[in-house]
């Protein structure tokens, strides 16, 4: 006689929430190499990351409706409920970071060393290309209020050395950092002040990052101001401020290398 073998029903909500996660991070991680390897606009990559998340976000929510189908019937799937949730919340875990942290941030995407007269961006053919034709508009009387109260401590940088032996240390604080500098205008007849604009990205989705770096004399030392300005606004979640502690953090070693 044949033995029977009866299949444990499984919850359809279970596998779906699987599935879901599985699916999601495929569009994750989709949106990211098409972020870094320059395939995508990053607003075409953040769309992909959006449906990414929400589909991230089905599959906790079939996983609790999975959770009850399973408790009241006894039907099998936990295994498949509970791979599902945790998938999606790792999916989700880096993108909520980012969202917490921009909504303790102020609302801005435009931070300057100097808010009296910001750096201002080369508008040479060169950087031009380098920026898609972007070019910063002037930062808004409210925005400069605001990152003063938010960024006391972004103040502009001043050494005690002279702008042309300054100038090779800012070249190599860029370097060290892998900022790409797109242009440079050195001084001339006409001006005393060294200005370089140049293009950082971030870690993950290789997002670009405009940089304006003045350099000036000030007595007879030098004064360096920095403007780093995200495209993606109107919150950087504090992208841009980071950016300006970490050249400082570099020209600081690059000082104590001389």
């Amino acid at each position: 006689m044949r033995r029977v073998i009866l299949e444990e029903p499984v919850s359809r909500a279970a596998l779906w929430s699987r599935r879901l996660a599985v699916f999601a991070l495929g569009l994750m991680l989709a949106a990211i190499v098409l972020s870094r390897l320059n395939w995508a606009e990053p607003p075409a990559a953040l769309a992909v990351l959006g449906a990414g998340l929400a589909i991230a976000g089905a599959a906790i929510g079939a996983a609790m409706i999975a959770a009850v189908v399973i408790w009241r019937t006894g039907h099998g799937g936990i295994g498949a409920a509970v791979s599902g949730a945790l998938l999606a919340l790792i999916i989700c875990g880096y993108p909520a970071y980012l969202g917490l942290a921009a909504y303790r941030s102020p609302k801005l995407d435009d931070i300057s060393t100097d808010l009296a007269n910001p750096p201002a961006f080369l508008r040479t053919s060169k950087a031009l290309k380098a920026r898609n034709d972007y070019v910063p508009p002037e930062i808004a009387p409210e925005a400069r209020s605001a990152q003063a109260t938010a960024y006391p401590l972004i103040q502009p940088i001043v050494l005690d050395l002279e702008p042309k032996e300054t100038l090779p240390l800012v070249i190599k604080s860029l370097m060290a950092l892998k900022w790409r500098v797109i242009d440079q205008e050195l001084p001339s007849a006409r001006s005393d002040t060294t200005r370089i604009d140049a293009l950082a990205h971030s870690l993950i989705m290789n997002f670009p990052q405009d940089l304006a770096i003045r350099i000036r004399p000030l007595g007879t030392g030098t004064r360096i101001d920095l403007r780093a300005v995200s495209r993606l606004g109107p919150y950087d979640a504090g992208a841009g401020a980071g950016l300006i502690r970490k050249f400082v953090d570099q020209l600081q070693t690059q000082l104590e290398a001389r």
